[in-house]
C-alpha cells in the first residue's frame, strides 16, 4: 500500500527483455536500508526488489505489467517517480494507492494557472464513475487532486512543490501515463451493486413493500 506522495526520483541504468522487463534504477544515496522482496511504486507501479546496491535496485515486471503501462515508454535516462510502501506509522498524506495501474491516459493539454501547472487527461468511459470533482487519482504514482470532471478527460492543478518533487516537471503534452483511480470508490461501487441486485419485487413484497 502506498500514499502517492513521491519520495525520490530515480532514473534508470538498463532494461533487460521486451513483452516482460527486469529493469535496473538508480537510486543515488536515497534508500540505505533498502531489502530484498519489498515493494516500491515506480510510476505508481507496484514492483518488487530483486537485489540491490548501495545506490541501485532491480526489479522484474511481467508481460501482462509491461503491457498494461506505461513501461515500454521507458528507456535507458528516464526518470521515474519511487515511493516505498507505507509504513504503519507513517502519515497519510495523499490517499490509499495499491499500485495496480487501471489503465494508461494521454496528456491532453497543459496550461499554466499563477504558478500551478494544469492538466488535462484523458478518461476512459469506464472508469468515469470512479472520478469525481475533489476527489483523488494517482497519475505516475502521484496522488493528485481532480479539479474537474468532464465526459472523456479530467483536470487537475499542480503545485509548485509537487512539480519540483517529482517527474511532472519532464512531461509534456501527448505523453501517456498510468492511472489508478480511488480503490475506496471501487468498493463503494460495487457493494452499491451488490446490494442493488438483491432488490427485487418478490424481496419487496417478502418484506412489507410491496402490495
Amino acid at each position: 500500500m502506498f500514499t502517492g506522495i513521491i519520495e525520490y526520483v530515480g532514473k534508470i541504468q538498463s532494461i533487460v527483455g521486451s513483452s516482460q522487463k527486469r529493469l535496473s534504477i538508480d537510486i543515488g544515496e536515497h534508500v540505505p536500508d533498502i531489502v530484498q522482496g519489498e515493494s516500491i511504486a515506480l510510476d505508481g507501479i507496484c514492483l518488487t526488489v530483486e537485489s540491490y546496491t548501495t545506490s541501485s535496485y532491480t526489479c522484474y515486471a511481467s508481460p501482462h505489467t509491461v503491457r498494461t503501462t506505461t513501461l515500454n515508454s521507458l528507456c535507458v535516462g528516464s526518470y521515474v517517480n519511487l515511493e516505498r510502501a507505507l509504513l504503519p506509522t507513517s502519515r497519510l498524506g495523499g490517499h490509499f494507492v495499491t499500485g495496480h495501474v487501471d489503465t494508461t491516459v494521454s496528456i491532453l493539454e497543459m496550461t499554466s494557472a499563477g504558478d500551478a501547472l494544469v492538466l488535462r487527461c484523458s478518461l476512459p468511459p469506464q472508469l468515469q464513475c470512479y472520478v469525481v470533482e475533489k476527489g483523488s487519482v494517482a497519475l505516475q504514482g502521484i496522488s493528485l487532486t481532480v479539479a474537474s470532471v468532464e465526459k472523456n478527460s479530467f483536470t487537475i492543478h499542480v503545485i509548485p512543490e509537487t512539480q519540483k518533487q517529482t517527474t511532472i516537471q519532464y512531461w509534456k503534452k501527448g505523453d501517456m501515463c498510468n492511472l489508478e483511480v480511488d480503490i475506496l470508490a471501487k468498493y463503494v461501487d460495487k457493494s452499491c451493486a451488490t446490494r442493488q441486485s438483491r432488490i427485487t419485487k418478490d424481496f419487496l413484497v417478502e418484506h412489507g413493500f410491496w402490495r
